[in-house]
C-alpha cells in the first residue's frame, strides 16, 4: 500500500507558538512533528468504532483474516502509543494542579489573605 501525505497549513497565536515550540523543543523534535503527533492522537483516540469493527472476512481465507488481524493490531498498537504521550502529559499537568492546590490550600490554612502573600509550589 502507498502512504500518500499532505500538508496541512496551520496559524496560531504567537503564545500557542511558543509553547508549541518548547514542547518540540524538549521532546527533541521541530513543531511539525509535535503537531503531527497531536493529530494523530486526536484521530486515532477517535478511531474508537473502527478498532472495534467486526472483522470480516470474504468466502473462508485464512490468509484474508491473518492479514485482516494485523492490520488491526497495528492500529492498536499505534493508538495506544498515541494515547499513552497524551495521558502521560495530562498526568504531568494533573500533578502540577493537584501541587499547586495543596500549596494554595496550606497558605490560605495559614492565614494568607492577599495573593500576593502566597508562596504556592508547582
Amino acid at each position: 500500500m502507498n502512504s500518500k501525505t499532505k500538508v496541512i497549513s496551520l496559524r496560531v497565536e504567537e503564545a500557542i507558538h511558543n509553547e508549541l515550540e518548547r514542547q518540540a523543543e524538549a521532546e527533541g523534535m521541530n513543531i511539525s512533528s509535535l503537531v503531527r503527533e497531536m493529530v494523530y492522537a486526536f484521530v486515532y483516540s477517535a478511531r474508537h468504532d473502527e478498532i472495534n469493527d467486526v472483522i470480516q472476512v470474504e468466502g473462508d481465507s485464512t490468509t484474508e483474516l491473518l492479514e485482516k488481524m494485523e492490520s488491526r493490531i497495528k492500529l492498536i498498537k499505534r493508538s495506544l502509543h498515541k494515547a499513552k504521550n497524551y495521558t502521560e502529559q495530562l498526568e504531568d499537568m494533573e500533578d502540577m494542579f493537584d501541587n499547586v492546590y495543596i500549596s494554595l490550600d496550606e497558605a490560605l490554612k495559614k492565614g494568607a489573605k492577599k495573593i500576593s502573600e502566597l508562596k504556592v509550589k508547582a
